[in-house]
Parts: C-alpha cells; structure tokens; sequence
C-alpha cells in the first residue's frame, strides 16, 4: 500500500512530508530531530489518504469506512511519532486520550468536508430539505424522546432513555447499539420480537436522548454499570424467593454496545441467556470511536444530501419513502448546536477497549450463557474473518459460533439488514438451553470452587516443578565442585 520514498530520494533532495511519513512508516531510518521537525507542521499534510472531494457521490457507509480508515493512520502525536518510529519502527503505537481522539475526529471531517458536506443537491433532497424545516428540532440542552421512557442509574444519578416494544410479561429481550449510533437503528427488528419478548433499546450515555457526563466519564466500567443498574431497576431478570434469577436475558448488540453486552455477561452469570455479538472481536484495532461525532453542516441543504445516502436510507427504492426514512434518521440522530447540525452525541464519548480484559471477559461469558453468536458483515472493514474464528475460539465452549453475512454489502448495519438479525437471534435462542448456564447460585459456587481447586492445583505442580529444579541445579553443583571443598 505504502511506497517507501526515502530510498528513491537523492541525498541532497529534501523528502516532503507525505514522503516523510511514508517511508518512516516502511521502516526506514531518518536521521536528525530537525528534519523531522521542519517536516511536522500541518497535520493536514501528514494524511495518508487522498483527499475524499472527488468521491462526493459515495454513500455515507463509504465516506465512515475512510474515516475510519484515516483514524487507523494517524498518530495522536505527530511528531513524537515520527520520532520514535524513525530510529525504531517497533515503537510505533499509541494510546489516544479523549480530548486527542475529539481533535482526531475534528481533523477527519475537515479533511472529508466535502463528502461530509458538499455534495451535490437533487430533486429528492430539496423535497426533503423543505420537510425537515417544518419538523421542529429538539435543542442540544433538553431531552426528549417519543418514546417517553426514561430510567435512573442510582449510583450516578444519570438518565438513560429507552424504547420498549411488547409485553412486561413476556420473556425479556435487550438491543445495545453502536458508538455514534442510537436506540432507533434496532426498531424493525424489536417489531419482529414484540409478539412474544419485551424488547428494550436504550441509548449509551452521552449518545441519543440520553445524559451525557458532565465529567466526561465514559470508560468501560461507567458503560457496565449503566446496564446493570438499568436490568436492576427495571427488573428483567425476576427473582425468586431464593433470590435466584428467573429470566434471564437474550441481548444481542453491536459494535461497543457488544463489548458492554461481553463484560455484563462475564460479570452477572446466569443473567444472559443468549448473547448475539456484532461487528465486534476483543482486538485492539477496535475502539469505542466515532470518527464523524464531530461533523457539523452549517445548514439543512448541506445537510439533506448526506441524509439520503446513510443506512437504511440509501437501499429505500421508492422515493416518498426514502425521504420519510431520511427524516426518520434526521429526527433521532441528529440535533442542532447553535446554528449548526450534528450527531445526536456528546463529542467527547471515547473509552479505550483494553483487549486483554475483554478477551477474558469473552472468555468467561462463553461459559456463563446458554448460546454465544458472533456475526459480521461478509465483507465488514470493521472486523476480518479471521479476527471472528480467533474469537470464536477464544470462548472455547462448543455454544459459540461465528458467522458472515453475506446479506450485508459492508458491516452488518440492522437499519440494512434487520431481517437478518432477525433470523440470527432466533438461531441464538433456538441454541440455548431452556434453563440458564449457572443459572442457580449453587452452580456458581461449585464453579468456583472448581476454578480455585483447578488453580491451586497448578499452583502445586508450579512448586513442586520449581523445587525439582532447583535441586537438580544443586545435585549438578556438588558433583562438579572439589570434593576438598570446605563446606
């Protein structure tokens, strides 16, 4: 992909910065600061990627894909990078910051402005344009949802909105979304469940309707704890009078919605039924980032182009009701800030996804629920085939399984494909047992008892091993020394 500029310069030819980063990034060896820093003085000039004016036309799914990609080849440091990686290529990595990861995504949708906002007006988005004056824009200080449901972390007093589909009485059914996205993109799929679950989607903090952190706290373990509390104060596993869980959950979510939909399973056993996991694999390429969350269009008709080209609009053939899809999106994902429109999220979500604890957790979810499905798009950026077999693996029970959609043209979107998923989860729960994997606290109990047994019982061959070692080190020493030794 990269061609290495450096060796193909003179010596007296001075390397422009493109060039710099090109060939720093193959490996060759740049001697002297100054260079390096006379180089590094327009980010904008250190992109790796052309310049995105002359794909206008692409559909919106294209234009996140090459954000994304942009993301990947960029350094949250430029040029301490480049220091570092010229003398010593293996020390090219960095761990973005949220106030690093908000300028990145500032300088992705400068650097893709025109496809973001300059694309070219037709016929169906001027009739759209007109409609979306009419309909009244929420403000950026006040929540609102049309579904007019709302439940309270306790431990932080934040608000989390949620739509519910169905029955209370039936058996419960949890959708988690994507970073950038919200509870809408799962509404044709809960119909397809509401006559027998109650189907619930909620909104992450700091995206859609619900609060955003004040402190900015979105780590992991904020996100986890959200869940929790939301299952508990709603009640979806019932209890018993022997204070087991009685219902536990199917929970099927995408992107960083199924790395907190891994790491609540692994932490609550016997609450999870079935999980059903997509676009997602604990690799550290994946981060809880939305590249375009700090997009903004100056005006409605800048904006109204974008709109007819985002999922689960563009496939809509018929035009009347592409444009009732595009304002569907309009209404639920974006808001207005000040004169300006953008993602319904706060600009500064960012958790870093350490893939060491997710691995684990992946691994502990795989033997606490009664099916694991892992799926991604057939030919998703996001996720490779082969990162879902090494997950698949990873759980290491004979429940998990993985799967590419070939339905999906790129990532498994359910705006796309919710007959898809549809079809997916049935197949989770159909795996599942009836009775919930260490559904019963006694269950749990011997697990761990099993668990400790099996880790003291390594921790005794440690020893032992140890110990024979040593004295076979000792034996060798007293045969090979002088038997006039003094001892």
């Amino acid at each position: 992909m990269f061609v290495d500029h450096h060796n193909k310069k003179g010596e007296d030819d001075p390397l422009e910065p493109d060039e710099l980063v090109l060939s720093v990034r193959n490996g060759a060896v740049i001697s002297g600061d100054s260079t390096i820093d006379e180089c590094v003085t327009d980010k904008q000039d250190l992109y790796l990627l052309p310049r995105a004016d002359d794909v206008k036309e692409e559909c919106a799914t294209t234009v996140e894909q090459m954000a994304y990609q942009l993301v990947k080849e960029m350094p949250s440091d430029y040029a301490d990078f480049l220091r570092a990686i010229a003398t010593d290529p293996e020390l090219g990595s960095w761990v973005w910051d949220q106030e690093e990861a908000l300028q990145c995504s500032r300088d992705v949708c400068t650097h893709l402005r025109g496809s973001l906002c300059e694309r070219e007006q037709s016929e169906t988005s001027a009739i759209l344009c007109q409609k979306m004056e009419q309909q009244e824009m929420v403000p950026s200080n006040t929540l609102q949802s049309d579904a007019g449901v709302e439940a309270m972390c306790p431990f932080t007093g934040l608000v989390v909105q949620y739509k519910m589909w169905g029955n209370e009485e039936f058996p419960p059914m949890l959708l988690l979304h994507n970073t950038g996205e919200q509870f809408s993109c799962w509404e044709r799929v809960a119909k397809g469940f509401s006559d027998r679950y109650r189907v619930l989607a909620m909104d992450l903090r700091g995206h859609g309707y619900s609060q955003i952190s004040s402190a900015g706290n979105y780590q992991m373990k904020d996100l986890v704890m959200d869940l929790t509390a939301f299952c508990d104060q709603l009640n979806l596993n019932g209890r018993d009078k022997h204070n087991e869980w009685t219902r536990p959950l199917v929970i099927c979510a995408v992107g960083l919605g199924a790395a907190i939909a891994t790491a609540f399973a692994a932490a609550n056993p016997g609450r999870v039924r079935s999980l059903v996991l997509g676009e997602w694999a604990p690799i550290p390429e994946v981060t809880s980032f939305f590249p375009l969350k700090a997009a903004r269009w100056s005006s409605l008709p800048s904006l109204a182009p974008f709109l007819l080209e985002m999922p689960g609009v563009r496939e809509v053939e018929d035009p009347a009701m592409q444009i009732e899809a595009a304002l569907d999106v309009f209404r639920h994902r974006f808001r207005r800030f000040g004169n300006e429109y953008g993602f319904r999220m706060d600009e500064r979500f960012f958790t870093n996804q350490d893939p060491e604890t997710l691995r684990d957790a992946l691994r502990a979810a795989g033997q606490t629920v009664g099916s694991l499905l892992l799926c991604r798009g057939a030919n998703s950026w996001v996720v490779s085939a082969i990162d879902l077999m090494h997950a698949v693996a990873l759980c290491g029970c004979p429940s998990a399984r993985g799967m590419s959609l070939f339905e999906a043209e790129a990532v498994a979107d359910p705006r796309v494909i919710p007959e898809v998923w549809i079809r997916v989860i049935e197949e989770a729960i159909k795996m599942a047992p009836k009775e919930a994997v260490l559904g019963v606290h006694t269950d749990v109990d011997e697990a761990l008892k099993a668990r400790l047994e099996k880790a003291k019982q390594e921790l005794d061959n440690s020893v032992i091993d140890n110990f024979a070692s040593m004295m076979a080190v000792n034996d060798d020493e007293m045969s090979s020394s002088d038997p006039e030794d003094d001892y």
